[in-house]
């Protein structure tokens, strides 16, 4: 199970503790374009990708907004699960995936009974907290070309399987400055 070596990797576990978690744990194989989450719904649960990609998003003025991506190997969570408010964000598959993941009653016991499970959940959100501010100082008042290449360097491996109009989003430029970007000769180095 990779979501227990990733959460181990962010701090020991317990026997006891990955043995709990090993019998919470939900799985579920979800297609291509499938949603885990409409806007205005309350997150039940926080995911794990074990393979695949999923985007974080929401819509204003009936234009989507990427948020973020969840890679294999990562946290996927609406921002109003640790709250259980509605939220405008969707969590979306964008290739054909599968996730572990817990609700949020399993959550709340699983903290009770297990204090380094709290730490381990304050860990996760303290590194979703410092991704979100190195995008945001990577694209904030920078030239495309500048978001672009950052994005490159950041995700080396990845970028190319975000699909160009979620990608443009994320970065906040158009699908058609994102065309440009990828077929200038400097850009494909």
């Amino acid at each position: 199970m990779k979501v227990l070596d990733y959460l181990h990797a962010k701090q020991p576990l317990t026997a006891e503790l990955r043995d709990c978690l090993s019998a919470e744990l939900n799985y579920l194989d979800i297609r291509k374009r499938q949603y885990l989450l409409r806007p205005g719904r309350v997150p039940t649960s926080i995911y794990f990708v074990e393979n695949g990609l999923l985007m974080l998003g929401y819509v204003i003025d009936d234009k989507s907004i990427s948020a973020s991506f969840s890679f294999e190997g990562e946290i996927c969570a609406c921002p109003g699960f640790f709250s259980q408010v509605s939220m405008l964000y969707s969590i979306q598959a964008l290739e054909d995936s599968s996730v572990s993941y817990i609700q949020f009653h399993q959550y709340r016991n699983l903290i009770h009974l297990f204090p380094e499970f709290n730490s381990v959940c304050r860990r996760l959100l303290e590194e979703c907290r410092d991704a979100e501010y190195k995008r945001m100082r990577a694209i904030w008042m920078h030239p495309t070309q500048a978001r672009y290449q950052w994005y490159k360097q950041y995700r080396p491996a990845d970028y190319h399987r975000i699909p160009g109009k979620y990608l443009a989003s994320y970065l906040g430029m158009s699908t058609v400055q994102l065309s440009n970007l990828r077929n200038t000769p400097m850009s494909k180095k």
